[in-house]
């Protein structure tokens, strides 16, 4: 039996909104139906799943199994830890297959894969992320550990304003050409007439491939992002190729690009302890890049810094 209390709901959502613990939301949402749809927005507004234990797959097909599209919508930030896909088990009737169909506004996405998946459990989870996310259309996507064509962010998601693809790659076994373009087939639509601009880029040693050949597919008419806006780059790891990519996309972002940093193979990004970094001022660099950078910059004309 729901409680009826007498306050104005404005001060009822102001209370609720005030509220930090998960326990306590869902106390509160058992108060009155006044309560439930501000504490159940604010309960759902965040969602963090590690899928690690075949249990954890259980809870969450429990979760999706009740979750109605207006819960669903209440799902603004959703993060994905310790993706692991049983040989025996199909990724197409995954629960976070599921969940994903579901989707319908997000404002950021994370999801990384603490496993190799097989080529056909890749392109069906790669291929349901890419409904998803034009779907929801969300602005800060991070991908982790995926076979990926990253080229469909640029037909397909104008809106997209960051991106961390770390540890993403193009698998063995098929020309960069072939995964990248996309398949007429799919029927997800292109997003003709619309133009985005990327403004926070992050790479590594496995991802440059696929951005790179994102990067390429953005100078097409068709595109609907562009990378020549970017506001920040971070690259991870001492990689040739991936130094080569991120200091073109430096010199071609001209002065919009306020800050570059580069994390080496050692060092943790979440300690904040980058090796080198550059900030733009006054249209000059302050510049502390180690010599094995410098070396691969002056193929492309460092010296515009």
């Amino acid at each position: 039996m729901f409680f009826s209390p007498q306050l104005p709901p404005e001060i009822i959502d102001a209370i609720i909104d005030g509220l930090q613990d998960e326990h306590t939301l869902k106390l509160c949402s058992l108060v009155s139906r006044a309560c439930a749809l501000r504490s159940q927005k604010n309960l759902f507004a965040r969602i963090n799943i590690s899928l690690s234990e075949k249990r954890h797959c259980d809870a969450l097909s429990r979760l999706v199994s009740r979750l109605t599209p207006r819960l669903a919508s209440y799902i603004q930030h959703l993060r994905i830890n310790d993706f692991r896909q049983g040989s025996r088990t199909y990724l197409r009737d995954h629960p976070v297959q599921l969940l994903f169909d579901k989707l319908r506004t997000l404002r950021s996405f994370t999801m990384a894969i603490d496993t190799d998946l097989t080529a056909e459990q890749s392109l069906v989870l790669s291929q349901s992320l890419v409904r998803m996310l034009h779907r929801t259309q969300k602005e800060d996507v991070s991908i982790h550990n995926l076979d990926i064509s990253a080229t469909y962010f640029v037909f397909r998601c104008p809106k997209l304003r960051r991106l961390d693809l770390q540890g993403s790659y193009m698998g063995p076994g098929t020309t960069p050409i072939a995964r990248e373009i996309p398949n007429p087939l799919d029927n997800v639509p292109t997003m003709i007439g619309l133009h985005g601009k990327l403004e926070v880029l992050t790479l590594d040693g496995d991802s440059w491939e696929p951005l790179e050949m994102m990067y390429r597919a953005s100078r097409l008419k068709r595109s609907c992002l562009t990378f020549d806006y970017l506001k920040e780059l971070i690259l991870h790891e001492d990689n040739c190729n991936a130094l080569a990519f991120a200091t073109e996309l430096a010199l071609n972002s001209g002065d919009h690009l306020k800050s570059l940093t580069w994390y080496d193979e050692s060092t943790s990004y979440d300690d904040g302890r980058p090796l080198s970094r550059f900030h733009r001022k006054r249209k000059s660099y302050i510049t502390q890049w180690p010599s094995s950078f410098l070396e691969v910059s002056l193929n492309f004309s460092i010296t515009r810094l």
